[in-house]
């Protein structure tokens, strides 16, 4: 999820118990594709995951958790927290507009064509951030873009 509010990159589906986020990260390859994007005038940037993930090119996750953590690994996590559940949010904000994608009893790949629902439902989302804002717009201060602008590009 971007900053904005907006979910820019969409990768699956996957079978539930087969693929844990790390091996669907592999699969997917964004990785891959964002690394020529995170170097800006001389700076490189990462993406941020969750303990789930282990240190990738492109990505780094927080600090393990022992008792010789250093004060500022300490604080590196506490921050890098509060900022990752903004992509909660979003996926928040999708199963709030459409509840039917929160059935999990009922969303097994086979029975229904889930993976198209869930880009339609974000797509829709993102057209909702883009005319009513989100919570990852306001906590970031950064405004999603016209939805003309987000429908064109």
């Amino acid at each position: 999820s971007l900053p904005n509010g907006i979910l820019a990159l969409m990768h699956g589906p996957y079978p539930g118990g087969v693929y844990n986020d790390l091996s669907m990260l592999e699969i997917s390859g964004i990785l891959d594709m964002l690394w020529s994007f995170t170097e800006i005038n001389g700076v490189r940037y990462f993406l941020y995951g969750d303990r789930g993930y282990s240190i990738e090119p492109g990505l780094i996750p927080p600090f393990p958790r022992a008792s010789s953590m250093s004060d500022r690994e300490k604080i590196f996590n506490s921050r890098m927290s509060s900022v990752r559940v903004s992509v909660e949010w979003t996926f928040g904000k999708i199963k709030s507009l459409f509840p039917f994608l929160d059935v999990a009893h009922k969303l097994r790949i086979g029975s229904m064509p889930l993976g198209s629902h869930y880009l339609i439902a974000t797509l829709l989302t993102n057209c909702h951030s883009c005319l009513y804002g989100s919570e990852s717009a306001q906590y970031f201060n950064c405004p999603a873009p016209e939805l003309e602008y987000y429908l064109r590009e």
